[in-house]
């Protein structure tokens, strides 16, 4: 318990450096991290020897960028055994296993050490967005507890149910519990409200709500804060490092967690994307050494955000996720397009509580809308007129209103495609 808290305190003094200090603690880390790499993880040598590097050509932040980007593919294909540091045991490895929106789950593997600074570092999101010991926590997520010794305490009571539980036992586990902070992915906060007829404030009344996982979008926040005087935080999670950026009370982008890792959102040759414009996201562990993460590839797409948070961390900003790098529009001349500019034209729509755009083939496009109220018709065809506009291509769209979209693989996407990616062995594709 004595060195947790000590960590704690680090962790929250970390969000203070001064950016001199901070770079100079994420190199020195990165250096330990790539020599331990290259000396002990098969994956990384064969990589990093082909890319002609050693530990001495990675030294700075700089030098980073000459590594080249790791997919979970590439670790996928060299086994456990390829993946993880020689002499580790899988069966002593706490491992935690992604939703499997994109078709295969993928499991990181990580020893109690790094498991602990995993929640630490949860732990400090938590603290920033004002989460205080006498709250009580409800999340129907696979999220870790606080140390239980304060659970015990009756601090930070946190209470865990699993995401199996049907919509109406979560309902009544929300009302005994009377929590004060929600943790929620959007999609199953959608099914409580939509159950509650939007009233969440007549079975409980959270002064904190967290969303993390998917995009919240526009029109669910609206029908949030029509019904409860809550502050809403966005935080940004995966399997692999758990929170790498979250909200702060200051609500100016989510703060990177640059002290345990080197987030880069990456333009599509490859660059740093310029303040505001989008990237794909690229991450490097910074404490990971079990199974080390170095320029893992997330296909999340974020904007990086230039400017200093008000709230006096000296943390990097980035927007919250706008969606995935694989979500694109493939048109019959060949050309691709992203689906970010799609989801823009419907923030400018009032009246939509859910929306969904489906690529049936490559001359076909589908909207889908579950309506809170009509928006109008007039508004539907300047809707219609955008996207057609945007496309500029022979492509047939239709938009239709729905009672409910379901969703993909436990999990909420605003785009699915149905056209399968080009065969590159086919001189034609």
């Amino acid at each position: 318990m004595v060195s947790r808290i000590l960590e704690l305190r680090r962790l929250l003094r970390n969000r203070y450096l001064p950016p001199e200090e901070l770079k100079e603690l994420q190199e020195g880390k990165l250096r330990a991290v790539f020599g331990h790499a290259y000396e002990s993880v098969p994956y990384y040598r064969t990589l990093f020897r082909s890319a002609g590097l050693t530990p001495q050509d990675v030294r700075t932040l700089e030098d980073l960028k000459r590594v080249p980007i790791t997919s979970k593919e590439a670790l996928r294909a060299a086994g456990v055994e390829g993946a993880l540091a020689k002499g580790v045991d899988p069966s002593s490895c706490e491992v935690s296993l992604s939703s499997g929106s994109t078709g295969k789950p993928f499991a990181a593997y990580h020893d109690a050490r790094e498991a602990q600074t995993r929640t630490l570092v949860g732990f400090r999101a938590l603290h920033t967005a004002g989460v205080r010991p006498w709250d009580r926590l409800v999340h129907f997520l696979s999220w870790r507890r606080p140390p239980s010794l304060m659970n015990r305490l009756g601090l930070y009571r946190t209470y865990t149910f699993p995401q199996s539980l049907t919509v109406e036992e979560q309902i009544q586990h929300l009302q005994r519990i009377q929590p004060t902070v929600f943790r929620i992915a959007p999609s199953k906060l959608r099914a409580i409200l939509h159950h509650l007829d939007y009233r969440l404030s007549e079975i409980f009344q959270p002064r904190i709500l967290i969303t993390s996982q998917e995009v919240f979008d526009d029109g669910l926040r609206k029908r949030v804060l029509a019904d409860l005087d809550v502050e809403l935080f966005n935080f940004y999670v995966c399997t692999q490092f758990a929170e790498l950026a979250s909200d702060c009370r200051a609500h100016e982008g989510l703060h990177v967690n640059a002290d345990q890792l080197i987030l880069e959102c990456l333009d599509d040759n490859g660059q740093m994307a310029e303040p505001g414009k989008p990237g794909e996201v690229v991450v490097t562990s910074l404490y990971g050494y079990m199974m080390p993460f170095i320029r893992f590839r997330l296909g999340d797409i974020c904007r990086p955000i230039e400017e200093q948070c008000s709230c006096g961390s000296t943390f990097p900003l980035i927007s919250a996720p706008l969606g995935r790098q694989d979500d694109v529009l493939r048109l019959p001349s060949g050309k691709i397009l992203s689906t970010i500019n799609l989801g823009v034209i419907m923030k400018t729509v009032d009246g939509i509580d859910q929306y969904r755009y489906t690529q049936e083939s490559l001359d076909h496009l589908v909207l889908q809308l579950v309506l809170w109220k009509h928006p109008g018709e007039s508004t539907l065809a300047r809707v219609r007129k955008q996207v057609l506009e945007y496309l500029s291509e022979p492509v047939s769209f239709d938009v239709q209103i729905v009672d409910r979209l379901p969703e993909d693989k436990g999990k909420f996407r605003r785009f699915i495609s149905k056209v399968p990616p080009p065969d590159p062995t086919d001189p034609q594709g």
